[in-house]
């Protein structure tokens, strides 16, 4: 895996030192986004929640033709999943309720393929795989006698390299001269499982849907 991602960050990398200027795009992208974590019943079922964090990074897009690009990126983005817990007291009684969240940071490398339909307003689909390295994990728990939560670094327990596919659609307008805004709802998913022991411990797979606002600026004349 980490093989096949540095030899796409080269052929992208030179792609980009030998494209046409004037169909080379570059912007940035962000927004917010709704994570989900796939563990299959029934090896383990715990009560879990969404997470609401954020994606956010630079891309770049290569027009071949007038409805057909090619396009990639280097992606900050947060997934997981919050344990929801309840505590009771020694004699049955509820106390109250957490979420503890289990945070993943990665940066993603997607390589996509797009589709874009229309003139000044254009309606795109674009899709294809992605690339993921998981910087760091966070897991934060709230004790039942103690408001101040307790933060565990796993990053060791997890694997560090993710792939899956990204499918998304969206609206785009150019603006100004050479800029170009964009909206898109993508959603993500992991084949790849996240735990390293997943023989006795879960085994669950990320996924995430991201809300993208971006902007790009087209090189050349």
């Amino acid at each position: 895996m980490k093989k096949s991602l540095i030899i796409f960050i080269f052929v992208f990398a030179a792609g980009i030192v030998h494209a046409q200027t004037d169909k080379l795009e570059i912007g940035i992208e962000g927004g917010p986004n709704m994570t989900n974590y796939t563990l299959p019943a029934p090896n383990y079922e715990p009560s879990e929640a969404n997470l609401y964090k954020f994606s956010a990074g630079i891309t770049g897009q290569y027009d071949l033709t007038r409805h057909f690009s090619v396009k990639s990126g280097l992606i900050f983005e947060q997934k997981g999943y919050a344990d929801v817990i309840d505590f009771t007291d020694n004699y049955g009684n509820f106390i109250k309720t957490t979420n503890d969240p289990n945070i993943f940071s990665y940066l993603i490398l997607p390589a996509f393929a797009k589709i874009s339909f229309g003139n000044k307003l254009k309606f795109f689909v674009n899709g294809g795989p992605y690339f993921g390295f998981l910087l760091n994990n966070t897991f934060i728990s709230y004790p039942s006698n103690n408001d101040h939560p307790l933060i565990f670094n796993y990053t060791d327990h997890y694997n560090r390299f993710d792939f899956g596919a990204s499918a998304g659609m969206g609206l785009e307008r150019k603006i100004l001269d050479k800029f170009i805004i964009s909206l898109e709802a993508r959603y993500n998913y992991g084949f790849l499982t996240t735990f390293k022991y997943s023989a006795n411990s879960p085994y669950g797979r990320n996924g995430s849907a991201d809300l993208l606002l971006g902007l790009r600026y087209r090189l050349g004349e």
